[in-house]
């Protein structure tokens, strides 16, 4: 059996990621693996924090108590950019109150 474990790094306090916080597989399950094969897998993860992060591959042996794992890896994950009301506010307030007002002056030409 084969899982990851991601690892919040917040100034200098490292603390687990909670399972609930994070959407990914927990773990994969590989019925045999012979002495010195490889096997290729593709893990996605997603966070919902921006944070730095250190993650860490761990493995087992059904039949031994052993403990695999494999060296830390650092990543970073950046806040995602948002729209701010602040700056389309303006434009959809401005479009239709122009618009508005061009059709009360249409009107008022017609009268």
């Amino acid at each position: 059996m084969v899982w990851v474990s991601p690892v919040q790094l917040n100034c200098g306090k490292q603390r687990p990621v909670d399972p609930e916080v994070r959407r990914a597989h927990m773990a994969v399950v590989r019925a045999s693996l012979a002495a010195g094969e490889k096997f290729g897998l593709a893990w996605s993860m997603q966070l919902m924090r921006a944070s730095h992060y250190r993650v860490v591959i761990s493995a087992e042996e059904c039949t031994a108590p052993t403990i695999y794992a494999s060296s830390f890896v650092d990543f970073t994950v950046r806040c995602k950019p948002t729209v701010e009301s602040r700056r389309f506010q303006p434009v959809a307030l401005g479009i239709p109150g122009l618009l508005g007002l061009y059709s009360v002056r249409r009107l008022r030409r017609k009268i």
